[in-house]
């Protein structure tokens, strides 16, 4: 049998070779370890930080910078939102309240870190606590839009279905550009709606805009999903019904016609580019037309942004062509109307129910479905 020992080393020799050789191996194996741990492993901070060393080293190293520059400079309020907003895109939650806390209870409040708080806490399934603080973000910003939107999804979390939608509603209508609502917005409201238990009203949402902006509104899943509701509640059709052909003249200015609210009648300006009805107010008190706060809207009128009275109309008829239920804006005290023995301008809210074809002094109205 071939040897393949080396002949010229002994075999005691061997095994002292061998033992050398095996814990040559083993710290060979060992700081090769320890080396790609260090490598690996984030380093740890030395100084003074504002938040535990552990999450520090979580941070990339701009943000340590940060840390630590905030450990000398407490108070600095630009590092402090920065830190703060960095916990909570880590989802860092815990760390970035309490360093909220401790920074407000060493330097004052810092109003720039509370939709830190607020995004925390709901991170964490606070709902509760993130529903006060959207409290306070609403009393410091009362026609922010941004933050009822913040308080119905706490509201929704802790399960005040009425809240959320109520919150989710007023944020929508204070939107002034129509364009920059979001559909998964409205979408959302009309399914807290239905998930209340009020597939009807759910109905209403939906078909308010889609009447109103009916190029960006009519899809078929969301007829699909209106009519599913309709299903489960029973509920009468929500678009118009009937159809009126009207005639005018070519060469006026204005189209006006004779619109019928909850029986009293007033001559009305067509306006296809209008979003929603709009009635003065003496013509609105005479048809027992009420206008809310709950139903109102911030409008773009000539001297700015406005917030504008809003309500719903029982009952609308042109001619034949009728609607239930109709959004409308009632103008304010200070309004000075449309013209001497005009009562209104009918906007997309009454004639988007209908396919409306103008032209050659002529108006039809017709089913829209």
């Amino acid at each position: 049998m071939t040897d393949y020992r080396n002949p010229y080393v002994r075999d005691d020799d061997r095994s002292a070779s061998r033992i050398i050789y095996g814990v040559t191996a083993a710290l060979l194996a060992v700081a090769a370890v320890a080396v790609l741990y260090f490598a690996t492993a984030s380093p740890k901070p030395e100084g003074v930080y504002p938040i535990p060393a552990e999450v520090v080293g979580r941070l990339d190293q701009d943000h340590r910078e940060v840390a630590r520059r905030l450990g000398a400079e407490p108070c600095n309020r630009a590092l402090a939102t920065r830190l703060a907003n960095k916990l909570l895109n880590n989802s860092e939650y815990s760390a970035a309240l309490s360093f909220v806390r401790n920074t407000e209870a060493a330097c004052g409040t810092n109003e720039d870190l509370l939709p830190v708080v607020f995004f925390s806490q709901k991170g964490s399934s606070d709902f509760a606590g993130a529903e006060k603080t959207a409290n306070i973000l609403l009393d410091k910003h009362p026609g922010s839009s941004r933050v009822y939107a913040w308080r119905a999804e706490a509201r929704h979390g802790r399960g005040d279905l009425d809240g959320a939608y109520e919150d989710l509603s007023r944020s929508i209508y204070l939107v002034s550009d129509p364009d920059r609502v979001n559909p998964v917005g409205v979408e959302q409201l009309a399914k807290l709606a239905a998930e209340a238990g009020r597939p009807c009203e759910a109905i209403a949402v939906m078909r308010d805009f889609t009447v109103m902006y009916p190029e960006k509104w009519k899809m078929p899943a969301v007829r699909t999903m209106m009519e599913k509701w309709r299903k489960d509640g029973a509920c009468p059709p929500p678009f118009g019904s009937g159809a009126a052909s009207m005639k005018y003249s070519p060469s006026a200015k204005i189209i006006l016609m004779p619109v019928t609210v909850n029986g009293v009648t007033g001559r009305f300006i067509v306006d296809t580019g209008a979003s929603r009805t709009v009635l003065t107010r003496a013509f609105a008190a005479k048809a027992k037309v009420e206008a809310t706060e709950d139903e109102g809207a911030t409008v773009t009128t000539a001297n700015g942004e406005v917030w504008q009275m809003g309500g719903r109309a029982g009952h609308m008829a042109l001619g034949g062509a009728e609607a239930r239920d109709v959004q409308i804006f009632v103008q304010q005290e200070n309004q000075t109307g449309f013209g001497e023995g005009i009562d209104g301008l009918l906007g997309l809210s009454f004639l988007g129910n209908f396919k409306v074809t103008l032209g050659e002094g002529s108006l039809s109205l017709t089913p829209s479905q």
